[in-house]
């Protein structure tokens, strides 16, 4: 910032000087005698109101001084247009760039100047009328630059001003959002730890109970009670820590499972007596963690729905790795081939498959074909396009 506010003092204090000359050799200039000084005479206060050009808004004082001293050499050689000009501009800067106290001490010296003028020009003059042209000259030569600027910077602090404000504004409207949010976090950490929490509990101890009793000697019961307490027990850890996560901002987030636990999810479906096979194509290659998490969630539903509502038949899982894409094929039996809402639940599972899916920019189908319940979707392998819009989701 400090160069190119230096390059552009720069820029101002050649170009007066460049304006200065063009009016010199147009002869914008009027000498107070027949006696006319030389020209070359004439570049000093041009010299010297450039420099002041030049320093006015880095160094307000200096550059003031600078250009008090060359309109008087200016006036004393005999007016010219180039130098008023430039030092209008240089008083200007003072009112906007320089000090209150500088800026208030020029403005009072150029309200007594021009009453100066005003009083001895007629008495040079002898012309009564002259005072008033004298003051109207005087006024905006000195007094309406300096005025400019005090009101330029007026408007300059006081935008400052409302944008201070506007930030303090902000600021006490997120922490207010923030307390909001923890105390909502901590409410949602209470009902899950009261109400899913402890059925999860139960679920685990009434398991292990089962498996305690002496006429429990049947070995797909036994199989079956023992992934029930081992499923309840890894709800129950899983939901423990979000209530941890929920609870305290700074605690690390959950590790989600990848595409790789597909795998582990569908042996321990088998294991509990569910057809189900997996069946994988193409190469495996590096997803990005969001795409991987997406992936298993959809999985985990799909195969959730089809126990809970499929009927009798093997559920398909195909996992494809495409070069730009995930694809992911779930086919389920249905339970006598309804296709109603209430055979579905609530439809808070495709729900949230449909937003994992269109927040990473991909595709999916969900419905039934031919007396089966098909899922279908497509994941960006990179989902840099957080952006994109929900795709179409179909029926067929």
């Amino acid at each position: 910032m400090k160069r190119v506010t230096f390059s552009r003092d720069i820029w101002a204090g050649m170009v007066a000087v460049v304006l200065g000359l063009a009016l010199l050799a147009a002869g914008a200039y009027s000498p107070w005698s027949a006696w006319a000084p030389p020209v070359e005479l004439r570049l000093v206060p041009l010299v010297l109101v450039g420099a002041a050009e030049f320093l006015c808004r880095r160094t307000p004082g200096r550059g003031l001084a600078l250009g008090a001293s060359a309109l008087a050499i200016d006036v004393a050689l005999g007016p010219s247009l180039a130098v008023i000009v430039i030092v209008t501009d240089v008083l200007y800067a003072v009112g906007v760039y320089g000090s209150k106290r500088l800026s208030g001490w020029l403005l009072r010296v150029a309200v007594t100047v021009c009453a100066l003028v005003a009083v001895g020009t007629p008495l040079v003059t002898h012309s009564p009328g002259s005072g008033l042209v004298a003051i109207v000259y005087a006024g905006l030569l000195l007094v309406v630059p300096v005025v400019t600027g005090l009101t330029v910077r007026e408007q300059r602090d006081r935008a400052e001003l409302q944008r201070l404000r506007a930030e303090r504004i902000a600021q006490v409207a997120h922490l207010e959002q923030e307390r909001a949010l923890s105390w909502e976090r901590a409410r949602v950490a209470r009902e899950l730890h009261d109400t899913i929490s402890n059925h999860l509990s139960a679920v685990a101890i009434h398991s292990s109970a089962g498996l305690s009793l002496l006429d429990v000697n049947n070995v797909a019961v036994r199989e079956s009670l023992n992934e029930i307490r081992a499923s309840s027990q890894r709800g129950l850890t899983e939901m423990r820590r979000l209530i941890v996560v929920l609870r305290d901002n700074t605690a690390s987030p959950l590790t989600d499972p990848g595409i790789d636990a597909v795998a582990e999810l569908v042996e321990n479906m088998q294991a509990a007596g569910f057809a189900v096979t997996l069946r994988t194509r193409g190469a495996r290659r590096e997803l990005a963690r969001p795409v991987e998490v997406a992936a298993y969630r959809i999985v985990q539903e799909s195969l959730a729905n089809a126990l809970k509502h499929g009927g009798g038949g093997r559920t398909e899982v195909l996992i494809e790795h495409a070069r730009r894409e995930l694809r992911i094929a779930v086919d389920s039996p249905m339970r006598g081939g309804s296709s109603s809402s209430s055979a579905l639940g609530t439809g808070t599972g495709l729900t949230c498959m449909r937003e994992r899916v269109s927040l990473l920019g991909g595709h999916v189908e969900i419905g039934p074909v031919r007396q089966r319940w098909r899922v279908r979707a497509s994941l960006p392998v990179s989902c840099m396009d957080l952006g994109a819009p929900p795709d179409k989701e179909k029926r067929s």
